[in-house]
Parts: structure tokens; sequence; C-alpha cells
């Protein structure tokens, strides 16, 4: 008896390739042609081979930063730099979100929710429609 080998699929989906979700729901604006956003060119050309590589490189490239202000969008390099603005007065001026494109913190959480006994295709289109708008017609 042979032993399986670590990562198989066993869902049916050996050989399928996954590609950003927030790529596929704006090609453009997540691809090399984009010269403003910089940080997500490579979106379009990652192909992940499973459901955990799409969940890292969510994680990775389009993740808000851990500790920022909701009022301001000021970034912090930790929670207690961020506990310090929350407590001044007078309260930071409200801002427009800096980064209104990253994952809000549900979206996080709803992503990072498992969902057993289902396809990786299926988990897939699950984490599109949680992400974009209209993600279940893309």
């Amino acid at each position: 008896m042979q032993k399986q080998q670590k990562g198989n699929i066993s869902d049916g989906s050996a050989g399928t390739l996954f590609v950003c979700p927030f790529s596929k729901y704006d090609p453009w604006r997540y691809s090399q042609h984009n010269t403003a956003g910089m940080n997500y060119r490579g979106c379009s050309s990652c192909f992940l081979k499973d459901i955990s590589r799409v969940k890292q490189h969510l994680y990775r490239v389009h993740k808000r930063p851990d500790h920022y202000c909701e009022g301001c969008f000021e970034d912090f390099e930790t929670q207690e730099m961020l506990d310090n603005h929350t407590r001044q007065r007078p309260a930071c001026e409200v801002a427009e979100a800096r980064f209104p494109e990253k994952m809000s913190r549900d979206q996080l959480y709803s992503i990072k929710r498992r969902r057993p006994a289902r396809d990786s295709c299926e988990t897939w289109f699950i984490i599109l429609h949680d992400l974009v708008p209209f993600g279940n017609n893309a």
C-alpha cells in the first residue's frame, strides 16, 4: 500500500490553478498595466495551486495594516501606539480611507474561516463573493 503524498488534492480539482480574486474582478487594476498601484502588479501573473496559497496571497498583498486608526486611517507599528492615538484629545480628523481596496476586518475573518467538505473551486468562488461586489457574477 502506497502512502498518499502530502499536498495531493482529493476533491477532484487536481491540476487546477487559481488566480487572485481581486485580479479576476478587476483585471486592469490588478495587473502590470497599473502604474499607480505598484503593490498589485503581480496579482494578474500569479497562479496559485490551492486555496491555502490563495489565502496566503490575500493576507500578504490585500490585507489592511494590522494597526490603523479607523478615523484618520493612519498606520501604527503597534497596538499600544494606536491606543495612544485613539485616546488623544482633540481627536484626529476623520479622513477618506487610504486603502479602501484592501480587505476589511470582516472580509479577513470570512476568508480565514474554514469551509469543510467543499471542493477548492467552490471555496474560491465563496472567497470571491466575500471580497468583491457582485463576486458571484464573475
